[in-house]
């Protein structure tokens, strides 16, 4: 079977019997139904992963087998669609949705759909108790289903960690423990799939001078345990965020310097552990107190990075990931976008499988802009898709806010 990921496609098969024993697996593709395919790979267990994968691209595998003697069995044929990339689509039709944590003594939860044109509901409440006080609550597909859910954490000395699951209209559960004792202190707590198994996993960043990165995967009903993936990234107060870079189907960890040095650094998840350290993959992105960002922009399967300048200047920077570098140096998406202290983020609210940008004025205000991607630049505008969404000091999703 080939199951859809984010980026690429898993694929697994039955081992054959075979009397001598199995000493590889070839797997072909092509993107014609009963072709014979060209040669992708090699693997000695039955399993491939094939990426990275635009959004959307139907491949058809065939996988055979070759047993000790040279002699090649045909396995079969199987298909799969590259999934879309998104991060708080909740009814599951491919466009990221939009998200307010009232938190504080109300701990609301509001959502409005996106229709790939604007965010349809005002006042549509999904939650009347989740993500108290000054819990930092974000978005995650964390049972798997195709519909993103809701997590928060409380960090402090209790670092619990609860999650509320979508079932398309709302946030079902109350008070689901998940993990009782994760992203601790001030530590830095974020979402991605780590070990590619179409799960949403936490992570959380301690910084400082230890300087750890933790991960407790999860189960579908809960996050198992918490082990060290990595004992020296995002430092001092260097901001960590989460991407697939090289577009195998498992997210992996940045870190911008920010500041004067404004370096970008990248290491690649295995899948048990983040494995680089200190690999450099930009010398001059994010600079000052500019707000990085993460998404698929080019819809290349590969997560690059983006910047922005905010205030009155309002620039959007892009930089490409090639698999091992993000590649562009002053490359401006949009001269106009997320002004003054607006909150900006990424989704792919067209549902397209390029990410787009969002920002939220809150206060008053409550408006909410969007400028889709194009595969080369943020298109010009921006669009108002809401003029009453996230009010005050709401805790918007998806967004930078910190």
């Amino acid at each position: 079977m080939a199951g859809g990921t984010d980026h690429a496609l898993h694929l697994t098969w039955r081992e054959p019997v075979d009397d001598l024993g199995i000493r590889e697996y070839r797997v072909y593709g092509s993107t014609s139904s009963g072709a014979q395919g060209t040669l992708l790979g090699t693997t000695r267990t039955p399993g491939f992963t094939h990426g990275p994968l635009r959004a959307g691209a139907t491949w058809y595998h065939r996988v055979v087998a070759v047993d000790l003697s040279g002699r090649t069995t045909d396995l079969g044929q199987v298909s799969g669609r590259a999934g879309t990339p998104t991060r708080t689509d909740l009814n599951r039709d491919g466009r990221d949705d939009a998200l307010a944590f009232t938190r504080g003594g109300a701990a609301d939860v509001y959502a409005s759909l996106s229709d790939g044109g604007k965010f349809a509901q005002d006042a549509w409440k999904w939650h009347d108790l989740f993500a108290t006080d000054q819990e930092i609550a974000l978005t995650g597909d964390f049972d798997g289903d195709g519909r993103e859910d809701a997590v928060t954490f409380t960090r402090g000395s209790a670092a619990d960690v609860y999650v509320s699951l979508s079932d398309g209209g709302r946030f079902v559960q109350q008070s689901w423990k998940w993990h009782d004792y994760f992203a601790a202190g001030d530590e830095i707590p974020a979402v991605g799939d780590f070990d590619g198994d179409g799960r949403d996993d936490v992570a959380t960043f301690t910084r400082g001078t230890s300087a750890d990165v933790y991960v407790a995967l999860s189960t579908g009903t809960g996050f198992a345990g918490s082990r060290k993936w990595h004992d020296r990234f995002a430092q001092g107060e260097e901001i960590p965020a989460v991407g697939d870079f090289d577009g195998d189907g498992r997210d992996d960890v940045a870190t911008f310097t920010r500041g004067t040095s404004a370096d970008v650094y990248v290491s690649l998840s295995s899948g048990s552990v983040f494995r680089q350290d200190g690999w450099r993959w930009h010398d001059r992105f994010a600079q000052g107190g500019e707000i990085p960002a993460v998404g698929d922009f080019d819809g290349d399967g590969r997560d690059d990075v983006a910047t922005f300048t905010r205030g009155t200047s309002a620039d959007v920077y892009v930089s490409l990931s090639d698999g091992g570098r993000f590649v562009q140096d002053g490359w401006k998406w949009h001269d106009g976008f997320a002004g003054g202290d607006q909150v900006p983020g990424v989704g792919d609210f067209d549902g397209d499988g390029r990410a787009d940008v969002i920002a939220f004025t809150r206060g008053d205000a409550a408006d909410v802009y969007v400028a889709t991607s194009d595969g080369d630049r943020f298109l010009p505008g921006p669009a108002k898709w809401h003029d009453h969404f996230a009010v005050g000091t709401e805790w918007p999703q998806p967004s930078q806010i910190s």
